[in-house]
C-alpha cells in the first residue's frame, strides 16, 4: 500500500464527515437540539483534517494537529454525552474525568510525548473514557426503551459509532509497539485501519442524524 493510496483513503474519510455535516447540519433544526454536538464533532473533524493537510504541505509535522484533535474530539463527544445523561452524579463524574483527561492531554502534548510525536498515551486514555461513556449511554437507552425499534433512535447510532471507533483505536494503540518493533511496519496499515474506522463512524453518525432530523418537527 502506497502513500498515494493512503492519501486517497484519508480524503474519502474527510469527505464523508463533510457530506454528513453538509446534508444534516446546515439545517437550523438540529443546531437547536442537543444533537448539535454531533455537528460540532463532524465540523471539527473536517477542520483538523484540513489543518493537518496544510501542515503536511508546508513540511510541518502533521502530528501536531492530530494530537490536538485527539483532545478536542474526546471533549466534544463528552459534551454530547453530558447533554443526554440523566443521573446528576454521573454527570458530575463525567465532568471530573474529562477535566483530568484534558489536563493530562495538555501535559502529555507539551512535556511527555511532545507535540510532534503521536500522543498514544492521550489517545489510549481518550479511547477508554469514550468507550465507558458510550456503554453507559447504551445502558441508559436500554433502561428507558424510548422506542420499540431501538435502531430508529438517534442515540443508538451515535453510541454505536463512538463505541466502534474508540474501541478500534484502543486496539490499534496497544498494537503500535508490536507493529514497529516486531514486524518493522511503517504504520501505513495502522493509518488505513484508523481511517476506515473514521469513515464507518461518520456513516453511523449520519444515520443517527437522519433519524434525529426526522423526529424534529419542521419549522
Amino acid at each position: 500500500m502506497s502513500i498515494e493510496n493512503l492519501t486517497i483513503i484519508s480524503r474519502v474519510a474527510t469527505l464523508s464527515a463533510f457530506l454528513v455535516f453538509l446534508i444534516f447540519y446546515t439545517r437550523k433544526n438540529l443546531w437547536k437540539s442537543k444533537f448539535r454536538w454531533v455537528g460540532v464533532l463532524l465540523l471539527g473533524s473536517v477542520s483538523f483534517d484540513v489543518l493537518c493537510q496544510i501542515l503536511f504541505d508546508n513540511k510541518i509535522n502533521p502530528n501536531i494537529g492530530i494530537n490536538l484533535w485527539i483532545l478536542f474530539e474526546a471533549i466534544f463527544y463528552t459534551f454530547f454525552c453530558y447533554a443526554y445523561l440523566k443521573n446528576k452524579k454521573i454527570k458530575i463524574t463525567v465532568l471530573i474525568l474529562i477535566s483530568f483527561f484534558f489536563v493530562f492531554g495538555l501535559f502529555n502534548f507539551f512535556f511527555l510525548e511532545g507535540p510532534t510525536t503521536l500522543n498514544s498515551y492521550t489517545r489510549s486514555v481518550a479511547s477508554v473514557l469514550m468507550v465507558i461513556f458510550s456503554i453507559y449511554l447504551f445502558f441508559q437507552l436500554l433502561v428507558d426503551l424510548p422506542t420499540a425499534k431501538l435502531t430508529r433512535f438517534p442515540m443508538f447510532w451515535v453510541s454505536a459509532a463512538v463505541l466502534l471507533y474508540f474501541s478500534g483505536t484502543f486496539v490499534l494503540n496497544i498494537s503500535i509497539g508490536y507493529l514497529v518493533n516486531t514486524l518493522n511496519s511503517n504504520l501505513i496499515f495502522f493509518w488505513i485501519f484508523l481511517l476506515v474506522l473514521n469513515f464507518v463512524k461518520n456513516i453511523l453518525l449520519g444515520i443517527g442524524s437522519y433519524y434525529k432530523l426526522k423526529s424534529i418537527p419542521s419549522v
